[in-house]
Order: C-alpha cells, then sequence, then structure tokens
C-alpha cells in the first residue's frame, strides 16, 4: 500500500483571521495616537455668577475709569485696587452696555500665578469684588491685571489688555 505524504498548511480562514487582528491592532494603535496628539477642544469660560447688570458708583479713591484699545474693545476698572479683610479686592470690572464682546478679568502675581479671577461678564454687565484663589499675604505687591476680549458666539479671542499695578494690603 501507498502512502502518501501529507503537507501541513494553515488553513486560509486562520490566515485570514490573523490578518484581520493584526490590520485592527495597527488601527487601532494610530486611532489611539490621533486621539493623544490632537489638540483638546476648547471650553469658554462660565459666566461669573457675581455679575450684576448695570454700571457701578466706586468710590472716587478707587479711581475707577474707562479703558480703551484702539480698533478693539473698551471696558471700566478701578485703577487702585485695595485688599481687603478676607483678602478679596474690589475691581469693579465692567463690559460696558452695547459691547460686541464678552469679557474676563484676572490678577496675577509677579510670578505669574493667578491671585483673582472673574468668569466671562456679558455686555452691560459688571463684577464688583473677587475673591481670592489663594491666601495672600497682607503687603503691597506688583500685579498684572489682564483683561481677555472674546466674540460673543465664537469665542475668539479679541485680544488681552496687561496693567501693571499694585495690590495695596488693607
Amino acid at each position: 500500500m501507498r502512502t502518501q505524504a501529507t503537507k501541513l498548511e494553515t488553513g486560509k480562514k486562520q490566515k485570514i483571521i490573523i490578518f484581520s487582528v493584526f490590520l485592527l491592532l495597527v488601527i487601532a494603535a494610530i486611532l489611539l495616537l490621533v486621539v493623544k496628539v490632537m489638540p483638546k477642544s476648547y471650553t469658554p469660560p462660565k459666566f461669573d455668577e457675581t455679575a450684576v447688570l448695570g454700571e457701578p458708583i466706586p468710590d472716587a479713591h478707587f479711581a475707577y475709569d474707562e479703558i480703551s484699545v484702539e480698533n478693539g474693545f473698551s471696558f471700566f476698572v478701578a485703577g487702585n485696587i485695595y485688599q481687603q479683610e478676607d483678602g478679596s479686592v474690589y475691581l469693579y470690572l465692567t463690559n460696558p452696555e452695547g459691547s460686541d464682546y464678552i469679557l474676563q478679568g484676572e490678577i496675577l502675581d509677579e510670578s505669574g500665578e493667578v491671585l483673582y479671577s472673574t468668569g466671562a461678564i456679558k455686555s452691560g454687565s459688571y463684577v464688583e469684588k473677587l475673591k481670592p484663589l489663594k491666601e495672600i499675604e497682607n503687603k503691597a505687591m506688583k500685579v498684572e491685571m489682564r483683561i481677555y476680549a472674546f466674540e460673543k458666539d465664537t469665542w475668539y479671542s479679541r485680544g488681552t489688555i496687561s496693567l501693571n499695578n499694585t495690590l495695596q494690603p488693607w
């Protein structure tokens, strides 16, 4: 009797399954890289819950006045900022009625750390007082006030104004 040599073959189906699993792993790796590398979507700031409709009437010693950016936006803010006993400050950051922009403000120390921050402020509203984001020493210190302007519908930046100032102790 004659015996025929049998050849051990990996079936066609098994090759297809192995190739499919390999291809899925490659696609998963590519997707993972794309997700890690892609920039995160922008989340606009929340509107400030302490914002008040209207215009404030601060005392004269706050040196409250308008600041206008050429070909840009304008706002009102206290020129003199005094730390209160609880660490808060009266800023009176005002987005004037009829403004086409949304504003947001921050006060930073010399190292760039944010000490105070507002939420977004709609046209015709103002934020009177800011609470500190951390404990702040009761001493005069140089600070930078940053006012950001955003387009109402798109949240595209319309610019940032930086004002150097001194935070006065209480």
